[in-house]
């Protein structure tokens, strides 16, 4: 009569699964991951990282995490020796998630909370691994993983009060990614009182550039969608990172039509100093397309657009220097563009442009710039650029520029002359 009743119990018994012994490495990782990810909230993600590659698991570690991590960094190298993989990964963004974007670490638990951004040099590919475990585990240098960490704490203090100071570990991986130029940085560390409005400014613009620069096309379209965004800072910041990070596929990612000419500015006074302008950089790097859709969004009548212009001569862009004086209300070629006109050479055709322009342009802008181009030509350029010069009407109010040029040429050349 007894073996009815204890028959369910038993077969309960059996079934009942046996509880999972904690071992020594699975301790160790808790406490590892206390910082960076959620307590006791793995949801799925230990269970959807895929398998480890066929590589030496001895090499890996015993803990499942770390196997999970390591697999994560061999995939992203393309293979080869975890050694190898580990020696390409650098930081490029620090920064914090969201609870609700249940992020998981490479190394499969979820959510991931306090984050370095790690590239891969020789691939381009990206992890997104928990500081802690990039710490525990060695991931990157022992020095990087110390600058990364205090780029991380300044990082979320200013996240907290904007007020806060941007100190250099932070200002120094903004740099690297290309939210800052160098000449900002040096501001952010002299920290004047006069400067205080627009480092505040460059403040915003970094915190928004940094929460950017880890998200794919896609993900940023979704973060710029959500209201009050997107704001200054988000443009300032893709702009800074089309340009100077060299991302140029990020520009289609905000409406062009909505930039302002501050929008480009690398310092306070892009009128003075042609560098501090994104206008500049870009045709400095050889990005004339991004240039133009820069300039025609804010304007060819400003400091920008002449700052691209002084590029152009540089390098000898004819294409852009033609499209630049086809514009209508682009700013008329100023002294310095002259004088590097006339430094390209006589077999330049960097000067014949600019005199066709005159040719056909009226004003005393006109005049002004064949002007310079001439006092440059005496003391530099060849004889045949003075003649060409001179034939356009250029004028040398009180002679001394071409009775310099006269002493130059000596001889029956000073005769002529």
């Amino acid at each position: 009569r007894l073996v009815p009743c204890l028959f369910p119990l038993a077969a309960m018994t059996i079934k009942a699964p046996r509880a999972a012994r904690s071992t020594p490495a699975d301790v160790v990782n808790a406490e590892m991951h206390a910082d960076s990810h959620d307590e006791g909230d793995d949801e799925d993600g230990a269970g959807t990282v895929p398998p480890p590659p066929n590589i030496d698991v001895a090499e890996m570690g015993r803990n499942p995490f770390e196997r999970r991590l390591c697999a994560a960094i061999v995939e992203a190298a393309g293979g080869g020796s975890l050694r190898d993989a580990r020696a390409g990964l650098h930081v490029v963004s620090v920064g914090r998630f969201d609870r609700s974007e249940k992020r998981a670490c490479a190394c499969g638990q979820k959510p991931l909370l306090r984050v370095f951004h790690l590239r891969h040099k020789g691939t381009g590919k990206q992890l997104d691994i928990g500081a802690s475990c990039a710490k525990k585990f060695k991931m990157i240098g022992d020095v990087e993983t110390q600058e990364a960490e205090r780029a991380l704490h300044n990082l979320e203090q200013l996240v907290q009060n904007p007020e806060m100071e941007m100190r250099g570990d932070l200002c120094k991986l903004a740099r690297q990614t290309g939210l800052m130029a160098s000449t900002e940085v040096e501001m952010m560390r002299k920290g004047r009182p006069q400067d205080e409005e627009y480092i505040n400014e460059l403040k915003a613009t970094v915190l928004s550039g940094l929460d950017l620069v880890r998200r794919d096309v896609g993900d940023i379209v979704d973060q710029l969608g959500i209201p009050p965004r997107p704001v200054a800072a988000d443009r300032r910041a893709i702009v800074r990172l089309v340009i100077l990070g060299s991302r140029r596929h990020l520009l289609n990612v905000i409406d062009q039509s909505k930039l302002e000419a501050t929008d480009l500015n690398l310092g306070k006074d892009v009128a003075e100093k042609p560098e501090q302008s994104l206008a500049s950089e870009a045709a400095k790097l050889g990005f004339f397309e991004e240039a133009k859709l820069l300039l025609d969004a804010v304007g060819w009548g400003g400091p920008h657009a002449l700052a691209a212009l002084l590029q152009s001569v540089k390098k000898e862009r004819l294409d852009f220097l033609e499209y630049y004086l086809a514009q209508l209300n682009a700013a008329p070629p100023d002294k310095e563009t002259a004088r590097l006109a006339v430094q390209a050479g006589e077999n330049s055709r960097m000067l014949e442009v600019l005199l066709h322009w005159c040719s056909r342009s009226t004003g005393q802008e006109v005049q002004v710039f064949l002007d310079e181009a001439l006092r440059e030509a005496c003391v530099s350029g060849p004889a045949g650029t003075v003649h060409r010069l001179l034939a356009a009407k250029a004028r040398d109010k009180d002679s001394h520029a071409l009775l310099r040029w006269c002493a130059r040429l000596g001889g029956s050349g000073k005769d002529a002359a």
